[in-house]
């Protein structure tokens, strides 16, 4: 047992963080860095074998950064490792990078990234990256930009999911976050389509476990990407986080204005968000393979709005109350509040999505690292780790096309509900807040005697005679602690 512990570690209970984690883990930027030059350096020469020299550095690198001084410490560098060698074997361009570049191509035409038939459907930021990209490797003398571009793409989808793993550790045991990737299909979906969904999902954890400023900057980059990103200001307003809040909006608008900006003069925002309000009307459920959210069943109009209202509602309630909870009576840190938040709300986004692709479903990886983490709970996490990352990214069997989107909306509502095992204490705790505030605020003249009547300060007369029937049994306020200090 002893041993375990030692390999696997012991996720948090309490608290921001476990004591020590913060200094235990490595800072990765400094490899991160050499990878990113390493494989510029490669995608410029594109000579023979190019490709298999990148893939042995980058091993012989990783191994020798994590190098390890125990028995404890040799997982990060194997599973390191094992991701770098995979992604270089992703040699087939999934149509999805097309069409990437494709809006990246618009760009260097002087045109909008997209518009009608094209593909791409995302805000302009990603498309300037490559379009710059692009320009980049083309200045350099690259035989051929666009396999550069990949190149430098793919590698930079190793360091998202580094930081995914090292920020998820924080919070949950290092080897659950380190080897339930490797069976969770939704990831492997990602790497194979080539998708920006990793980095989202690091992106918003590194939000709410950075500095203040690197924080808005990761949820202005995340919201850019995808819209999924949006959920970072939801969990900074139920947590309390004013401040990150106004600087992530800030961040955001920033962004915004800026890639809009860089675009020739048309009306950008109107054509986005009419192409994109043209794409989510598309309710397919099982008439197109891989959309699973569960409101892509609602193919009726009428029933589609109402029921993602009732959905929102339901799990915005859940979070307010977990949030009283976690503050009046657990007293939990900050980062930890945040963390619980958006572990629920990322996969509630794929909830609330008129539909998902499969590869989306991997931004409900860190709600069921959680779940699995919390003691008592594997038998309820483990079938819902088994529906959502196990069923085959495109089978449209119902049975098992369906399984996948009832399993993320059991999590949902499982992630709250399980950090509020007993309602009890929750309600004495509202009840005590509650009756202490109207104490506190009864200072008009109060009616005596009576079954109901408001305890009032004894007057020189009353405490001398305190044998008068409705003279108080305690003074006021002389209560012997709350029932929030007791649950405390």
């Amino acid at each position: 047992m002893r041993l375990i512990r030692q390999v696997f570690g012991q996720g948090p209970v309490r608290g921001e963080r476990p004591a020590g984690l913060a200094s235990q883990q490595p800072r990765v930027w400094p490899l991160a860095v050499l990878l990113l030059l390493l494989t510029t350096l490669f995608a410029v020469a594109l000579e023979r074998n190019a490709a298999l020299l990148l893939q042995t550095y980058g091993c012989l690198a990783i191994g020798a950064f994590f190098w390890p001084r125990s028995a404890s410490e040799i997982f990060r560098p194997l599973v390191y490792s094992s991701w770098w060698f995979v992604l270089w074997h992703f040699q087939w361009v999934h149509p999805d990078f097309h069409a990437y570049m494709t809006g990246a191509g618009r760009i260097a035409q002087g045109l909008a990234p997209w518009g009608p038939g094209v593909p791409y459907l995302y805000p302009p930021l990603l498309a300037q990256v490559l379009f710059g990209l692009t320009r980049l490797f083309e200045a350099l003398g690259s035989s051929d930009p666009s396999t550069s571009v990949l190149w430098l793409y793919r590698t930079a989808q190793w360091v998202a999911l580094v930081v995914f793993c090292e920020k998820l550790a924080l919070f949950v045991p290092l080897g659950l976050a380190l080897l339930l990737p490797l069976a969770f299909e939704p990831l492997w979906s990602t790497l194979w389509h080539t998708q920006v969904t990793i980095w989202i999902g690091s992106l918003l954890l590194a939000a709410i476990s950075s500095p203040a400023w690197l924080g808005a900057l990761c949820a202005g980059v995340a919201i850019h990407l995808k819209l999924y990103g949006a959920v970072i200001l939801v969990v900074w307003a139920l947590a309390g986080q004013w401040r990150r809040l106004v600087a992530g909006g800030a961040a955001t608008v920033l962004i915004a204005v800026v890639s809009f900006q860089l675009l020739p003069p048309s009306p950008l925002w109107s054509q986005w968000w009419a192409q994109l309000s043209a794409v989510t009307v598309q309710r397919g459920g099982l008439r197109l393979p891989g959309l699973f959210g569960v409101l892509g069943w609602l193919g009726n109009e009428t029933l589609f709005g109402p029921t993602r209202a009732l959905l929102l509602l339901w799990v915005t309630l859940l979070g307010v109350s977990a949030e009283y909870r976690w503050r009046k009576v657990q007293a939990l840190g900050d980062n930890l509040r945040c963390f619980r938040h958006l572990t629920v709300w990322m996969a509630a986004a794929v909830v609330f999505s008129p539909f998902a692709w499969h590869h989306v479903f991997f931004l409900t990886l860190p709600l069921l690292a959680a779940l699995l983490a919390r003691d008592g709970l594997p038998h309820v996490a483990w079938p819902l780790f088994l529906s959502i990352g196990m069923v085959a990214g495109e089978v449209d069997v119902p049975a098992l096309s369906y399984l996948r989107g009832i399993g993320t909306a059991v999590a949902v509502s499982v992630g709250y509900t399980a950090w509020l095992p007993n309602p009890l204490p929750l309600m004495r705790a509202v009840w005590t807040d509650v009756r202490a505030y109207i104490r506190e605020d009864a200072d008009w003249p109060a009616p005596r005697g009576g079954r109901h009547a408001v305890p009032t300060v004894p007057t020189q007369n009353e405490m001398a005679d305190p044998s008068k029937p409705d003279f108080p049994a305690e003074p006021w306020g002389a209560e012997k602690g709350s029932e929030l200090d007791r649950a405390s």
